[in-house]
């Protein structure tokens, strides 16, 4: 454990590890500027949250995460890493085969702000939501550049889920091949407001509703996104809006989408779809329609 310190660890294999509580790898606790790099961080448990790594506030600088392995840890919360009431870099780690039992399989993140970049976020699974990353409660993390492959969740979430009024950005990533029940992809739900720009979100898979991205109660910004290849075996291969959802649309691509209906997006009634006027998203080959209203 890292307690109010800044010190810098290198290069060494942090494996087989037990925390009752967080953090089974390395807990960073209310420390400042500490540099962890080049890591390998594997097999760690952690009984609540972060099995590889902990990061739980932090002193007058970010601390600095770059160029790890995190992979096979497990936890509650964030399989692989939890981030609370903090706002560290986290760069060009690997962070793979990690389990959570609740949410967050790869990552989560609680109340938090981080910026996270250049990150392979793969096959990471949670037994709820979240396969890849949860955000959670109030939490505005930025998001660039990072790869968010065949993760899967169970109930909701496959790569991303985004919950409790958190408002994330996320640029120029790859969310594709990712699992779950509801939202393959994506969900965002519970008075969240994320703005997605220039992302590829495509070859989705979910049970129910949603492939590519599910919105509840919740507004979502999508612009310049490549929507494609996603496939709901119910309603919104690309996009699945309900329950007072907002979506605001502009210069996207859905390309391919499939499901019963609404094979690009599936709307209810009580959700809203804003569009340019007129429409400047572009639509090709999704089945069996394009837009479907309910």
């Amino acid at each position: 454990m890292v307690h109010e310190s800044s010190p810098m660890i290198s290069n060494n294999n942090i494996k087989d590890n037990t925390s009752t509580g967080g953090g089974g790898g390395l807990f960073l606790a209310h420390s400042s500027a500490v540099s962890v790099n080049n890591n390998e961080i594997s097999g760690n448990v952690a009984e609540r949250s972060g099995g590889g790594i902990a990061v739980s506030g932090q002193g007058d600088e970010s601390s600095i995460l770059e160029g790890n392995t995190i992979s096979n840890n497990r936890a509650q919360n964030g399989g692989g890493f939890s981030i609370f009431e903090a706002e560290p870099d986290i760069l060009n780690n690997t962070i793979l085969d990690n389990i959570s039992h609740q949410s967050g399989g790869g990552m989560y993140i609680f109340r938090a702000s981080p910026y996270v970049s250049g990150n392979d976020l793969n096959d990471n699974t949670a037994d709820s939501r979240g396969g890849a990353l949860a955000v959670f409660y109030e939490s505005s993390p930025q998001f660039e550049n990072n790869m968010i492959i065949g993760n899967n969740a169970v109930d909701a979430g496959g790569g991303i889920m985004v919950f409790m009024n958190s408002d994330p950005i996320f640029d120029n990533n790859v969310i594709s091949d990712n699992r779950s029940r509801n939202g393959g992809g994506i969900v965002v739900i519970d008075g969240s407001a994320p703005e997605f720009t220039a992302n590829e979100i495509s070859s989705n898979n979910s049970e129910r509703n949603g492939a590519g991205v599910y919105v509840q109660a919740a507004s979502a910004i999508f612009d310049n996104n490549n929507i494609s290849d996603n496939d709901a075996r119910r309603d919104g291969g690309g996009g699945y809006a309900a329950v007072e959802a907002v979506i605001t649309l502009t210069n996207n691509i859905f390309e391919n989408n499939r499901a019963s209906n609404g094979g690009a997006v599936f709307l209810l009634e009580e959700a809203v779809l804003e569009l340019s006027d007129p429409d400047d998203n572009t639509y090709d080959g999704n089945a069996p329609d394009d837009i479907r209203e309910e």
